[in-house]
C-alpha cells in the first residue's frame, strides 16, 4: 500500500493550504466550461449512505467556520474518485462512444476486485476546498487504478488530469469553496484540532461511472453505468 506517500500528500497539501487560507486566500471553483479540469467523466465509489449521514454534522460545523456561500458535500454527493477520465466536456449524450468504451473496460475489470475499504481519518484544506483524508485498507484500489491506466492506454484513451499517472489519494470531498471564508482563523484552527480524527471506515461494492452538473452552490453526480465488484 501507498499509504505513507497518501499522508506526505494530505500534509503538503495542508503546509500550503494553511498559509493561503490565513492570508485569506481562496479560489472560487467556477462553473465548469469548455477549459476546465475538473468535473469530467470519472469513475468513483459512493459513499454508503449510512456513513454519509455520520459526516453530516462535521459538514453543519464546517458551515459555522467557512459561512453558506459555498457547495457541501452530503450523502448524494460524498464520493471517492477512483479516477477523473477526462477533462469536462458539457454534452456526454447517450451511446457517446468514449463513454461506451469505459463501461466496457470497466465491466471487465470491476469483477476481478473484492469490494473496497477506505478509512477515514483527519482533514485537510487548502484554497480550494476542505476533505477527509482516506486510506485504503489494502492495495486493491492502486491496483485497479493502475490496470485501468493501462487498459486506456491501450485503446489510446489516455486523457483528462490522469494522462500521465493515476492518483494515489482516496480522499472525500467536504466543501468546495465558492467565495470568502467567513472565519478562515477559526477554520484553521479547527482543522489543526482534527488532523488525525478518526471518522471510520467504509466498504463499496460497486463502481460508478459518472458525469457532473455544477452550478454555483452546487454539484450533481448523474450516474451514466455501474458496475459491481466481485
Amino acid at each position: 500500500m501507498n499509504n505513507e506517500s497518501i499522508q506526505t500528500g494530505y500534509d503538503q497539501m495542508w503546509m500550503v493550504g494553511k498559509k493561503d487560507l490565513a492570508q485569506g486566500i481562496v479560489d472560487v471553483d467556477p462553473i465548469p466550461d469548455a477549459t476546465s479540469k475538473r468535473w469530467g467523466v470519472s469513475a468513483i465509489l459512493r459513499i454508503p449512505t449510512i456513513f454519509g449521514e455520520s459526516l453530516l454534522p462535521l459538514i453543519d460545523t464546517l458551515k459555522t467556520k467557512t459561512g453558506s456561500r459555498h457547495t457541501f458535500h452530503d450523502t448524494a454527493t460524498f464520493h471517492v474518485t477512483l479516477r477523473s477520465i477526462e477533462f469536462f466536456r458539457k454534452d456526454v449524450p447517450d451511446g457517446d462512444f468514449a463513454v461506451c468504451t469505459y463501461s466496457k473496460l470497466l465491466q471487465e475489470l470491476a469483477p476481478q476486485f473484492s469490494p473496497f475499504g477506505i478509512r477515514f481519518a483527519g482533514l485537510s484544506a487548502n484554497r480550494v476546498g476542505i476533505i477527509l483524508q482516506g486510506y485504503p485498507v489494502d492495495a486493491q484500489i492502486q491496483l485497479f487504478r493502475q490496470q485501468v491506466h493501462q487498459h486506456l492506454a491501450n485503446h489510446q484513451f489516455l486523457q483528462g488530469p490522469e494522462q500521465q499517472n493515476p492518483r494515489l489519494n482516496t480522499h472525500i470531498s467536504l466543501v468546495v469553496f465558492g467565495g470568502p471564508l467567513k472565519n478562515g482563523q477559526d477554520l484553521i484552527q479547527y482543522v489543526d484540532q482534527h488532523r488525525r480524527t478518526g471518522y471510520g471506515q467504509m466498504e463499496a461494492s460497486s463502481i460508478d461511472l459518472v458525469r457532473y452538473e455544477r452550478d454555483e452552490r452546487s454539484v450533481k453526480i448523474v450516474t451514466l453505468d455501474r458496475f459491481a465488484l466481485g
